[in-house]
């Protein structure tokens, strides 16, 4: 009954909003987003909200998928834009594209220009994020299909460290491949072929349904715009 009266609410809200045109604009919005999202897109996001909305000011905290997801059912954040929360979770999504990783190697490792499996690549360090990440979780659910646990391990807490590492030839790091286009084509970085392969990585804006302010969930439609992940 809890969930009926949350939509009852939700929707009688933006019913009001909609007939009214009442611009019921907060003066202050709470947006928590993964790295990579920062590297791509966000300032494109932030401009097309400022545009439509310029006396709304921002609170910008790029963080871990994990740690923006506590963030948002704290409350302390209003919308978290971060790799898809699987379903079950109290969250309204809207889309946002996804993302294609590979596993990346300097040529300096040594790595073999073959398709690799858990089994070949557990013989070289890891570089990972912290466990808590969905790049940890990522590289742990490859391995495991294999049937093998990856070898050591280097842990930061950002892809750019993690980049940085792997192109020095100290590792074998889980990468987008759009930030890394670069170094792939000046030769800096490798991709390596693997079997099984990875799947893509699915991005949503999310609030929680217990928010019933219309104005994030057109925050969160203005994000899936501003996007340019694969969609």
């Amino acid at each position: 009954m809890l969930k009926f009266a949350e939509q009852i609410l939700r929707l009688g809200t933006e019913a009001q909003e909609r007939v009214s045109r009442a611009e019921l604009v907060p003066d202050f919005l709470r947006i928590g987003f993964a790295e990579v999202i920062s590297y791509t897109w966000l300032s494109k996001f932030v401009e097309t909200v400022r545009q439509k909305y310029p006396k709304t000011s921002f609170f910008l905290e790029e963080a871990l998928v994990e740690e923006v997801f506590a963030s948002l059912k704290r409350g302390s954040i209003d919308l978290a834009l971060v790799a898809d929360i699987p379903a079950g979770q109290d969250v309204h999504a809207v889309p946002l594209g996804s993302v294609e990783f590979a596993f990346m190697a300097s040529p300096l490792l040594g790595v073999p220009k073959r398709r690799c499996k858990p089994s070949d690549l557990r013989k070289w360090p890891i570089i990972t994020l912290s466990n808590k990440s969905i790049i940890f979780a990522m590289i742990n659910d490859w391995f495991g299909q294999g049937g093998a646990q990856a070898g050591s391990s280097y842990t930061c807490k950002s892809i750019h460290v993690a980049g940085v590492l792997a192109r020095r030839g100290l590792g074998v790091a889980l990468l987008p491949v759009r930030l890394y286009a670069q170094d792939i084509r000046r030769k800096t970085l490798s991709v390596i072929a693997v079997d099984p392969p990875l799947p893509a990585l699915k991005f949503a804006a999310l609030s929680s349904i217990s928010n019933l302010d219309p104005f994030i969930r057109e925050v969160a439609n203005l994000a899936a715009l501003a996007s340019d992940f694969e969609k």
